[in-house]
Protein backbone atom coordinates (compact mmCIF):
# COMPACT_ATOMS: atom_id res chain seq x y z
CA UNK A 1 0.00 0.00 0.00
CA UNK A 2 1.04 3.80 -0.74
CA UNK A 3 1.09 6.47 1.26
CA UNK A 4 -1.87 8.17 -0.24
CA UNK A 5 -3.83 4.37 -0.07
CA UNK A 6 -2.73 4.25 3.74
CA UNK A 7 -3.94 7.77 4.10
CA UNK A 8 -7.16 7.29 3.24
CA UNK A 9 -7.63 3.94 5.36
CA UNK A 10 -6.61 6.47 7.92
CA UNK A 11 -9.26 8.66 6.82
CA UNK A 12 -12.01 6.49 6.58
CA UNK A 13 -11.02 4.59 10.26
CA UNK A 14 -9.59 7.40 12.32
CA UNK A 15 -12.10 6.63 15.34
CA UNK A 16 -10.82 2.50 15.22
CA UNK A 17 -6.89 4.20 15.19
CA UNK A 18 -7.31 6.60 18.00
CA UNK A 19 -10.40 5.26 20.00
CA UNK A 20 -9.52 7.74 23.15
CA UNK A 21 -10.28 10.43 20.95
CA UNK A 22 -13.45 11.31 19.09
CA UNK A 23 -12.33 13.81 16.06
CA UNK A 24 -13.87 15.23 13.42
CA UNK A 25 -11.83 15.43 10.06
CA UNK A 26 -11.87 18.42 8.61
CA UNK A 27 -9.78 18.08 5.55
CA UNK A 28 -7.22 15.33 3.91
CA UNK A 29 -4.35 16.49 1.26
CA UNK A 30 -4.84 17.14 -2.17
CA UNK A 31 -2.28 16.38 -4.09
CA UNK A 32 1.09 18.76 -4.88
CA UNK A 33 -0.31 21.03 -1.84
CA UNK A 34 1.95 21.96 1.23
CA UNK A 35 -1.12 20.08 3.50
CA UNK A 36 -1.06 17.92 6.16
CA UNK A 37 -1.88 14.07 5.51
CA UNK A 38 -5.30 14.75 7.74
CA UNK A 39 -6.71 17.65 9.95
CA UNK A 40 -9.20 17.21 12.41
CA UNK A 41 -10.96 18.70 15.20
CA UNK A 42 -12.00 17.11 18.96
CA UNK A 43 -14.68 18.04 20.97
CA UNK A 44 -12.95 21.30 22.50
CA UNK A 45 -11.29 22.64 19.41
CA UNK A 46 -7.98 21.07 19.51
CA UNK A 47 -6.27 20.85 15.86
CA UNK A 48 -5.14 17.65 14.90
CA UNK A 49 -2.17 16.96 12.72
CA UNK A 50 -1.51 14.04 10.40
CA UNK A 51 1.48 13.35 9.07
CA UNK A 52 1.59 9.56 7.52
CA UNK A 53 5.01 8.17 6.30
CA UNK A 54 4.49 4.68 5.08
CA UNK A 55 8.25 4.35 5.33
CA UNK A 56 10.69 4.74 8.22
CA UNK A 57 10.37 7.83 9.67
CA UNK A 58 13.61 10.14 9.28
CA UNK A 59 13.76 13.63 11.74
CA UNK A 60 12.52 15.47 8.62
CA UNK A 61 9.26 14.21 9.29
CA UNK A 62 8.97 16.26 12.58
CA UNK A 63 10.28 19.55 10.86
CA UNK A 64 7.54 18.50 8.09
CA UNK A 65 4.75 18.45 10.77
CA UNK A 66 6.20 21.22 12.57
CA UNK A 67 5.43 23.34 9.05
CA UNK A 68 2.04 22.03 8.98
CA UNK A 69 1.92 23.61 12.46
CA UNK A 70 3.16 26.67 11.68
CA UNK A 71 1.05 27.14 8.59
CA UNK A 72 -2.12 25.85 10.01
CA UNK A 73 -2.04 26.87 13.52
CA UNK A 74 -2.22 30.24 12.23
CA UNK A 75 -5.71 29.68 10.52
CA UNK A 76 -8.59 31.12 12.48
CA UNK A 77 -12.45 29.35 12.40
CA UNK A 78 -12.95 31.08 9.10
CA UNK A 79 -9.97 29.51 7.67
CA UNK A 80 -10.62 26.02 8.83
CA UNK A 81 -14.79 26.41 7.74
CA UNK A 82 -13.07 26.92 4.62
CA UNK A 83 -10.98 24.02 4.37
CA UNK A 84 -14.10 21.84 5.96
CA UNK A 85 -16.30 23.01 3.28
CA UNK A 86 -14.11 21.53 0.22
CA UNK A 87 -13.92 18.67 1.85
CA UNK A 88 -17.73 18.11 3.41
CA UNK A 89 -20.45 17.57 0.79
CA UNK A 90 -23.61 18.48 2.85
CA UNK A 91 -22.78 22.14 2.65
CA UNK A 92 -22.95 22.42 6.61
CA UNK A 93 -20.18 24.94 8.40
CA UNK A 94 -17.62 23.46 10.48
CA UNK A 95 -19.82 24.64 13.63
CA UNK A 96 -22.65 22.82 12.74
CA UNK A 97 -20.45 19.76 12.34
CA UNK A 98 -18.99 19.89 15.38
CA UNK A 99 -22.22 20.65 17.31
CA UNK A 100 -23.61 17.54 15.73
CA UNK A 101 -20.26 15.34 16.33
CA UNK A 102 -20.02 16.25 20.50
CA UNK A 103 -23.17 17.90 21.48
CA UNK A 104 -21.52 21.24 22.40
CA UNK A 105 -21.30 24.63 20.94
CA UNK A 106 -18.01 26.31 20.45
CA UNK A 107 -17.24 29.59 20.41
CA UNK A 108 -15.22 30.85 17.01
CA UNK A 109 -12.20 31.81 19.10
CA UNK A 110 -12.17 28.81 20.77
CA UNK A 111 -11.11 26.71 17.51
CA UNK A 112 -7.71 25.84 17.04
CA UNK A 113 -6.10 27.42 19.93
CA UNK A 114 -4.11 24.08 20.93
CA UNK A 115 -2.45 22.01 18.08
CA UNK A 116 -1.84 18.02 18.73
CA UNK A 117 0.82 16.32 16.08
CA UNK A 118 0.23 12.92 15.36
CA UNK A 119 3.14 11.04 13.30
CA UNK A 120 2.42 7.60 11.93
CA UNK A 121 5.31 6.07 10.53
CA UNK A 122 6.93 2.54 10.01
CA UNK A 123 9.22 2.61 12.91
CA UNK A 124 11.38 5.94 14.28
CA UNK A 125 15.13 6.01 14.02
CA UNK A 126 16.48 6.74 16.82
CA UNK A 127 16.82 10.79 17.38
CA UNK A 128 13.15 10.93 16.80
CA UNK A 129 12.51 8.74 19.04
CA UNK A 130 14.66 10.50 21.50
CA UNK A 131 12.95 14.05 20.59
CA UNK A 132 9.25 12.76 21.19
CA UNK A 133 10.10 11.48 24.35
CA UNK A 134 11.63 14.84 25.25
CA UNK A 135 8.44 16.31 24.46
CA UNK A 136 6.25 13.96 26.07
CA UNK A 137 7.85 14.31 29.68
CA UNK A 138 7.65 17.98 29.21
CA UNK A 139 3.90 18.41 29.10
Amino acid sequence: MDELGLQDVFFRSLDRLLPDEELLLIAQSRHWQEEPDLLALDERGRLYIFEIKVWESRSENLLQALRYGQLFGAYDYAGLDQLFRRFDATGRSLAEAHRAAFGVTLADTEFNRKQVFVILTNGLDFRTRQAVQYWRSSR
